[in-house]
């Protein structure tokens, strides 16, 4: 799971990062839609996956894909603000992992403890990603999940990337060069993979 932190002043502005980060993501899962999927065993003797994606997102599947919450300031559970963490390194100590997992991997129990570890697909199926974005005083924290039976590092990268220049454009924040368009073209697999429904 990774956790991007940006600098987040202007909690009066979490509704328009919010809806900035869902529409960039819909705009990417139009280029990737086997991210909105959800992975099962196909055989339990060989322990074969399976992928079943929708054809499109709707928005009940936004509504589990994106989420996010408030993560108070508290002397206890988390002591920090943004400003603190980042004059202190970023300090991967601050980011508990039972604070920024997905919420709805309780729904999931064969996903081990804080979203970290080996699925067991006897217990339950399990998403292909998730991100949560988590408000911290003055900052915010984007949580990531991807099974990396779906993508491994470098597709990772490809879809911060692709997700990052999506998130501008529905924010307005700058135009796209035509090498950037990330979310008008289905994934070259799409094409070569019926899709599962």
């Amino acid at each position: 799971m990774t956790k991007p932190r940006v600098q987040f002043p202007d909690q009066n502005e979490a509704e328009a990062a919010i809806k900035a980060l869902a529409q960039g993501l819909r705009l990417t899962l139009q280029r990737f839609p086997f991210l909105a999927g959800t992975l099962s065993l196909a055989n339990r003797e060989s322990g074969r996956l399976t992928l079943r994606y929708p054809a499109s997102v709707s928005d009940d599947d936004m509504s589990k894909l994106m989420r996010s919450k408030q993560i108070p300031y508290d002397e206890k559970t988390f002591p920090y603000t943004y400003e603190q963490l980042r004059r202190d390194g970023m300090p991967s100590s601050a980011f508990h992992a039972h604070m920024f997992v997905p919420d709805d991997f309780a729904d999931f129990p064969g996903i081990p403890a804080f979203g970290e570890g080996q699925v067991d697909f006897t217990k339950s199926d399990a998403p292909a990603m998730r991100v949560q974005a988590c408000f911290i005083p003055g900052g915010l924290v984007l949580s990531m999940y991807i099974h990396h039976s779906i993508l491994d590092c470098s597709g990772v990268t490809t879809f911060w990337t692709a997700f990052s220049v999506n998130v501008s454009k529905a924010a307005g924040t700058r135009e796209l060069e035509i090498k950037e368009d990330f979310g008008t073209k289905r994934h070259d697999c799409h094409r070569r993979h019926p899709l599962l429904t």
